[in-house]
């Protein structure tokens, strides 16, 4: 009879391998198992927030284009003048609309003021708004500078801002 013998054979160390390996997947799939159900939560939070973040920033760039519209013909009020305040933020990565915000500001600095040089950078931005918000293909150029106002309401804006102009200019004139 033949001594058997004590060295380990290839299958063993296989098996001892595999053995190590499937008890390595087991610890994984529990580390994984513990940690996934708060990995997920934290995900589902930062989406959430994110997607709320968004909403609120379209519907900001939303109402901003409601007031623009809505005081087209109305360039003075007082929703018009919160509404061109609020593009820096509503439309802070949107160049058009940034650039033809800008070139609107340059125009009233200007002096004497050209009113209808005001109203047409104006009637830009609302049109490039239009544009930013994914209105385009249902408001055009016609319908932004087509807004009712009665033609005395805009002589009287008109007379309002040649008055105040021609104040501001007596008082600049006037001794110190």
């Amino acid at each position: 009879m033949m001594a058997a013998s004590t060295a380990p054979l290839l299958t063993d160390w296989l098996a001892v391998g595999a053995s190590s390996l499937t008890m390595l997947a087991a610890f994984s799939a529990l580390i994984i198992a513990w940690k996934a159900p708060k990995a997920a939560a934290r995900w589902a939070d930062r989406y959430r927030s994110e997607s709320e973040k968004a909403n609120e920033r379209e519907k900001l760039r939303t109402n901003v284009f409601i007031s623009l519209m809505k005081c087209r013909s109305q360039l003075v009020h007082q929703d018009a003048l919160a509404a061109l305040n609020l593009l820096d933020v509503a439309f802070a990565e949107d160049k058009p609309v940034r650039d033809a915000y800008r070139s609107f500001i340059e125009a009233t600095g200007e002096s004497p003021s050209n009113y209808t040089k005001i109203l047409e950078r104006y009637y830009v931005i609302i049109e490039k708004v239009a544009q930013a918000v994914g209105m385009s293909d249902q408001i055009s150029t016609f319908d932004v500078r087509g807004g009712y106002y009665p033609t005395v309401l805009g002589k009287f804006d008109e007379a309002a801002i040649a008055d105040a102009e021609e104040k501001i200019a007596r008082r600049q004139k006037a001794p110190k």
